[in-house]
């Protein structure tokens, strides 16, 4: 089992590539982290309704629908 004494030394570069969408030159970044929530949020749901055959497959998930 290699252990960290064995991992040879990694070296980082930093690469800019700017956006030519955006007048700062800008990119998204922390829109990928919300994106798997509302499924899971819907999938606690319906594991919860299977019981009682009741599925909910659209957002937002209010306690009418």
């Amino acid at each position: 089992m290699p252990t960290a004494h064995e991992i040879p030394a990694i070296e980082i570069h930093h690469l800019v590539t700017e956006s030519d969408q955006t007048v700062t030159g800008a990119k998204g970044l922390g829109e990928g982290g919300t994106i798997g929530a509302p499924a899971a949020v819907l999938g606690a749901i319906n594991d919860a309704l299977a019981p009682f055959g009741a599925q909910l497959n659209e957002m937002p998930a209010t306690p009418q629908r």
